[in-house]
């Protein structure tokens, strides 16, 4: 059985960073009249219900995605980091219609913006830049396919542990910084809801301990142990 992760995470979708250096006349011809966009952590780069500006390279931070529902509640889809394509960009060019997609900077970010005429210009002409988008576009699919197959056969708590454990990775400390309000927009539920498993995690394993603002790793080889024995979790790639 293919390994797949609980939460979104990034996907090992990286043909932007190729995509900046790509030496095709007809792409290159369409990048020289690109933009720049810089924003600072935490901005809002899309809201649900806006249309997409252009198509976006990201050079340089780390963005994050969230479906949003009707009732306002978020659902982690996964980060950008440079290098990546972003799925949902990517279905806008090809469909200008507003989504219902939230969109912000986890950090300090620069991008590439090529406005939507200039990149039909690039798809008709650079069969090189087609041949990458269209493959970005499969890998982020098979990527959003794991995260519908994690939502149908793995419990809630169990994903949230996989989540703090891929943050404890990512943070690189035992000390996890986090709140019970960011974990249920990222595993789309709500914070009482995460609160409640939380609480019952931390009586029943021994775990972790619950601070103010963060979760202390208690035993990071008894948290790996119950991730070891659940089939099919593994980090996000």
């Amino acid at each position: 059985m293919q390994n797949l992760s609980l939460s979104g995470g990034a996907a090992d979708v990286r043909p932007c960073t190729d995509l900046l250096t790509l030496d095709d006349p007809a792409w290159r011809t369409v990048l020289d009249k690109a933009g720049e966009v810089y924003a600072t952590a935490g901005t809002t780069l899309l809201e649900s219900g806006e249309s997409c500006g252009g198509f976006m390279l990201l050079q340089k931070g780390v963005v994050r995605v969230y479906e949003v529902s009707s009732d306002g509640r978020e659902l982690f889809l996964y980060k950008v980091m440079p290098g990546d394509l972003c799925l949902l960009n990517l279905m806008f060019m090809f469909n200008t219609q507003p989504c219902h997609f939230k969109v912000i900077a986890e950090t300090d970010v620069s991008m590439v913006n090529i406005n939507p005429g200039q990149f039909d210009l690039a798809i008709n002409n650079s069969s090189r830049f087609r041949n990458s988008i269209f493959s970005a576009m499969a890998e982020r699919m098979h990527h959003l396919m794991q995260m519908i197959n994690n939502l149908a056969f793995h419990s809630l708590s169990d994903r949230l542990i996989m989540r703090i454990h891929e943050k404890q990775k990512e943070q690189e400390s035992d000390l996890v910084l986090t709140t019970h309000q960011e974990l249920a927009s990222e595993l789309g539920t709500s914070r009482e809801v995460i609160s409640r498993l939380l609480k019952n995690i931390e009586s029943t394993m021994g775990t972790i301990k619950l601070k103010r603002g963060a979760i202390q790793i208690l035993s990071a080889e008894l948290f790996q142990s119950h991730i070891a024995h659940e089939p099919g979790l593994a980090l996000s790639v």
